[in-house]
C-alpha cells in the first residue's frame, strides 16, 4: 500500500517521528559517560552504562522515548488530573483518585525513601525530562489533544503511580472495607461468619486427570486478565521446564 492509498499514512509518519531512535547517536545533557542502548530481535531494549546514575537516567530517557503519553496518563490517573485533558468524562476517575488519596499515600512513600531510592527516582525523572527537551517531535497524541507533555516535579506525584498500581492489584478492597465496617459495628466473630476466611491449608491439589477435566469445564473469559503457563521439560528444546507469567497491571 502506498502513501497515497493509505489514509493514515500521515498519522503513521507523525507517530514514527516521535519514537526513540533505534540507530545512531544521541547527545543529552545529564549523562556522565557513554551509554549504549541495544535491542534484541523483539525490540526489547537493553541499557549498558558505566554507573547506576547513568543507568537510571537512560532508563528514563528510553521509557519516555517509547511510552511518554502512556507515562503521562498513568501519572494523571494517579494524581486525579485526567480531566485537564478529557473534560467531564473522566471527572469520576479524578474524584476517586483524590478521595482515596493516591497522591497523599505517594507523599508518605516518598518520605520513606532512603538516599539510594531517592537518587534513583531523581535520575529517572531527569531522563524523562531530558528526552522531552530533545525529542524531535511530540507523540501524536499531544498533537491530537493540542497539549504539551506534563512532567511533574513533585516526587509524590510519581510515587502516587505506585499506589495506583497497588490499588489495581487490590481487587478485594471493597470486601476489606465491608469487613472493617462489620467489625466496627459488630465484632470479629460477626465478620468471620458473614465473610468467612479461606485458610491456605484448606486448599487441596486436584489429581492431574481430574484437574484437566475441571479446567475444560470451567467457563473462562477470553483474552482478558493475568495469565501464566508452563511447558514440561519433555516438550522444550533444552529439556528443562519453562515457566512464564503475564501479569496485566496497567
Amino acid at each position: 500500500m502506498t502513501g497515497e492509498d493509505d489514509p493514515l499514512a500521515g498519522l503513521r509518519a507523525m507517530a514514527a517521528a516521535a519514537l526513540f531512535p533505534v540507530e545512531g547517536d544521541l547527545t543529552l545533557e545529564g549523562l556522565r559517560a557513554l551509554v549504549t542502548v541495544r535491542r534484541d530481535a523483539w525490540g526489547v531494549p537493553y541499557i549498558e552504562a558505566a554507573s547506576l546514575d547513568d543507568l537510571w537516567f537512560a532508563h528514563g530517557v528510553v521509557t519516555a522515548g517509547e511510552r511518554l503519553f502512556q507515562l503521562e496518563l498513568t501519572l494523571r490517573a494517579a494524581n486525579g488530573r485526567l480531566s485537564e485533558l478529557f473534560g467531564e468524562r473522566t471527572l469520576d476517575d479524578d474524584r476517586l483518585a483524590r478521595t482515596v488519596g493516591f497522591h497523599r499515600a505517594g507523599a508518605r512513600i516518598a518520605a520513606g525513601w532512603d538516599d539510594r531510592s531517592r537518587r534513583m527516582h531523581e535520575r529517572f525523572r531527569a531522563g524523562v525530562r531530558a528526552w522531552v527537551g530533545a525529542m524531535p517531535a511530540a507523540p501524536v497524541e499531544y498533537t491530537l489533544l493540542d497539549t504539551a507533555p506534563w512532567i511533574p516535579e513533585d516526587e509524590a506525584a510519581w510515587a502516587a503511580a505506585f499506589v495506583l498500581l497497588a490499588w489495581g492489584l487490590s481487587g478485594n478492597w471493597d470486601t476489606e472495607l465491608l469487613r472493617a465496617w462489620i467489625t466496627e459495628v459488630g465484632n470479629d466473630d460477626l465478620a468471620a461468619r458473614l465473610l468467612p476466611p479461606l485458610p491456605a491449608d484448606a486448599l487441596e491439589v486436584v489429581p492431574g486427570a481430574l484437574a484437566g477435566a475441571l479446567f475444560d469445564a470451567r467457563p473462562r473469559a477470553k483474552g482478558q486478565g493475568s495469565n501464566a503457563w508452563v511447558v514440561s521439560g519433555s516438550r522444550s528444546a533444552t529439556g528443562a521446564p519453562l515457566l512464564a507469567n503475564d501479569p496485566h497491571l496497567l
